[in-house]
């Protein structure tokens, strides 16, 4: 057995010959990088962005549990070829998300180079932004009859074929036995589809049968409309900016378990809100940029007591719907990002109790009305980019002690003195005061923050020396150094 000094000395084959039989030259190497070291050589390569496809061809056959590619943008379907049979036996996990060139799992037809076609311990896959890849890929995931996890947003080559695959596999029960087995794909109970703009109502229906489905995310899958009356076991049910609407809402009424529903710019009027009244389980709901009215929100306010999340940002909402918020004791997160909505809305925050999260992005707000959230102890992020925002409103601001997050960003009238109050702000690991009217000198008074890991100031010019001057004062931000390089960078 050979010592392993480095985890690039562990890539050097150990065998003697090139020409040694196969199975030979992997017990071989079995022996010198054990699962659990391959998989920290692979984080160790990508970390330092050394990892290609010769550096991977040489870990797989010892990678036996775990395939993390994430966004590795060279990644193309010769990755994949000549991959041992073994540790596809045992391989449950695989994330080749935001891999733009992949194709499919292999391709190269000879005697020593095989296609990958069997994953049969496979628990989740994770395609997201994989924008080339083919259907091919489901004919290997048939045999995935574990599979939990499966995430297909942004794949645009996936459609209304592909997945009628999914569904039609199942009769194969009764042609070969080797694929009894194959009906197991009803138990999969997270499904996402984000960004498939080729997939329709055609394509969801043949989806009927996956009765286990707790977790669907449709996000941005611009043809979808109606959905199955079988899916009665859901929890969380994303459709945002997909063509559902009043006239598909009829559907919630079979989902008595859903807990998180999201119809960002969904046609949603007074009967879609009548379905939704009826999910006494609803804890999250997103009907930001519809149409929603004062009493809409009133309604939903009334029969949604349980709500943690609401966002009704882009809305027709005005101070006057926000008053039902009142009914929402165990509200935790807010997010009130449109013009409507003024100071008034904020008094009637004061009795939210658990408020945690207050996204005024877009509010027409301006000091005065920030009186109103001192006395909310438990808010921790906080947005306000309205642009009246000036020097006084940051100092009630600072009073919130309990905020980890501010994003103050777009506020002319906040000025070096704004960042003496910030100050007091000590628990805070995210701070954005970009496009304000700070100077890069007044950032020395940042010194007390000593948990912030990220700072925004595009819009302030920043020298070299300034960027080093605050992380010596502040080390997260030291530790976030290449993160920070990129926020810190003033534009031009």
């Amino acid at each position: 057995m050979r010592l392993i000094h480095d985890p690039e000395s562990a890539l050097q084959p150990s065998c003697e010959s090139d020409y040694e039989d196969d199975d030979d030259c992997m017990k071989q190497h079995a022996m010198v990088v054990p699962t659990e070291l391959a998989s920290a050589i692979l984080v160790w390569l990508k970390r330092h962005h050394h990892l290609g496809r010769e550096q991977f061809r040489l870990l797989a056959p010892f990678l036996f549990y775990e395939w993390d590619l994430k966004d590795l943008v060279e990644l193309d379907t010769s990755w994949f070829d000549a991959i041992p049979r073994t540790p596809l036996q045992y391989l449950k996990n695989i994330n080749v998300s935001g891999c733009h060139e992949l194709e499919s799992l292999g391709v190269t037809q000879d005697a020593f180079s095989l296609p990958i076609e069997k994953l049969p311990s496979l628990m989740i896959a994770n395609f997201q932004g994989c924008t080339k890849l083919s259907r091919s890929v489901l004919d290997v995931l048939q045999f995935s009859t574990k599979l939990i996890s499966l995430n297909l947003s942004g794949c645009r080559k996936i459609d209304d074929q592909s997945l009628g695959a999914i569904q039609r596999l199942q009769c194969l029960e009764s042609l070969d036995l080797a694929l009894r087995k194959i009906g197991r794909i009803r138990t999969l109970n997270t499904l996402i589809l984000r960004g498939c703009n080729d997939i329709s109502d055609d394509g969801m229906s043949s989806l009927s049968g996956l009765e286990c489905l707790q977790y669907v995310d449709a996000r941005h899958c611009e043809e979808i409309r109606s959905l199955p009356i079988s899916w009665t076991d859901i929890r969380v049910l994303l459709l945002g900016r997909t063509s559902f609407g009043e006239a598909d809402a009829a559907v919630l009424q079979y989902m008595p378990k859903l807990q998180e529903l999201d119809l960002r710019s969904c046609r949603i009027l007074k009967r879609g809100i009548e379905f939704i009244n009826r999910l006494e389980r609803l804890e999250r709901l997103v009907l930001a940029e519809t149409a929603l009215t004062d009493a809409g929100l009133i309604e939903i306010c009334k029969h949604n007591v349980y709500l943690k999340a609401l966002d009704v940002s882009g809305t027709e909402v005005t101070d006057a719907g926000t008053m039902g918020l009142a009914n929402l004791k165990d509200l935790e997160v807010l997010s009130l990002d449109t013009s409507g909505i003024t100071n008034r809305s904020l008094a009637n925050l004061t009795c939210l109790p658990r408020l945690e999260k207050l996204d005024l992005f877009g509010a027409s707000i301006t000091d005065n009305g920030l009186l109103h959230l001192v006395p909310l102890r438990r808010l921790k992020e906080l947005e306000i980019c309205s642009g009246t925002i000036s020097d006084r409103g940051v100092e009630l601001i600072s009073k919130i002690t309990t905020l980890t997050s501010l994003n103050l960003s777009q506020n002319r009238n906040i000025h070096a003195k704004s960042l003496v109050y910030i100050r007091s702000l000590t628990e805070l690991r995210y701070l954005n005061l970009s496009n304000t009217s700070i100077s890069a000198l007044s950032l020395r008074h940042l010194y007390s923050l000593k948990e912030l890991q990220s700072l925004s100031v595009y819009g302030c010019a920043l020298t070299p020396s300034h960027i080093d001057v605050l992380r010596d004062i502040l080390p997260e931000l030291r530790e976030n150094t290449p993160l920070e390089l990129r926020a810190l960078k003033a534009k031009t």
